[in-house]
């Protein structure tokens, strides 16, 4: 998905840029070249100083591991801003029935839309 992102803007960016520079559309497409091998050279530079971010060691069970709060976090902003920039709205209802956090519960979705999981995330942030 992220190549998609990176495809489009590309694609938005050369041609404004051709636009706004009054230089011929042709030019555009060598921009749009330019423009998606920078951001997806970008896009790598960003995962691989993240990576540094993971710990080599883990524990012994895997069911004792907790849940990497940076990559949660990451997760989350990633989703925030793909939803504000889709201009997806959702309403939330029953978060009054959602436990204290820390508190374990499951949630059931019923999957009206492909928004779900990204909605859930993003509304359900303090709790792990």
């Amino acid at each position: 998905m992220i190549f998609y992102v990176v495809l489009i803007i590309s694609l938005v960016s050369a041609f404004l840029t051709a636009y706004l520079a009054q230089i011929s559309y042709w030019w555009a497409i060598l921009l749009f070249a330019a423009y998606d091998i920078g951001l997806t050279a970008l896009f790598f530079v960003f995962a691989i100083v993240v990576s540094f971010a993971v710990k080599k060691k883990k524990p012994p069970v895997p069911e004792k591991r907790a849940p990497n709060m940076f990559y949660r976090w990451i997760l989350v902003q990633a989703y925030g801003i793909a939803l504000k920039f889709m201009r997806v709205h959702p309403k939330v209802s029953g978060m009054e029935n959602v436990p204290r956090k820390g508190e374990t519960f499951m949630l059931v979705s019923n999957h009206l839309s492909n928004y779900d999981h990204m909605t859930i995330i993003t509304r359900l942030k303090k709790h792990k």
